[in-house]
């Protein structure tokens, strides 16, 4: 037996962090890896911000878009987070050897 989908009364509000999950695509996990190339190759920890901002220009929760990130750290050998999609293990295998900058432009289509 599937489960019921329930509407919520008129004019409830959401819970607060009960967003929608995020369906993540081919994009979005390629700009995760890119914010972490951009982070190692210029050793930096980009600011919670900028991640912000990049993270909502594609509808992805800044929290999703760290751990997304973290599990790059993880397949690069450097502790992060273990527990990832294969979309996200075939990104890294497809792109890993990339620069940051040649990343972005297979991201955007642009040189």
């Amino acid at each position: 037996m599937g489960k019921k989908h329930v509407e919520p009364p008129e004019g409830a509000q959401p819970l607060q962090g009960a967003e929608e999950q995020h369906e993540w695509t081919l994009k979005d996990d390629m700009l995760a890896l890119y914010l972490y190339k951009v982070e190692q190759e210029k050793k930096i920890n980009l600011a919670q911000k900028d991640i912000k901002e990049l993270a909502g220009a594609f509808g992805i929760n800044v929290k999703s878009m760290q751990a997304r990130i973290e599990n790059y750290k993880h397949l690069d050998g450097k502790g992060g987070l273990a527990n990832m999609s294969e979309q996200t293990k075939q990104v890294w295998d497809a792109y890993w050897d990339l620069s940051a900058e040649t990343l972005m432009e297979k991201l955007t289509g642009r040189k």
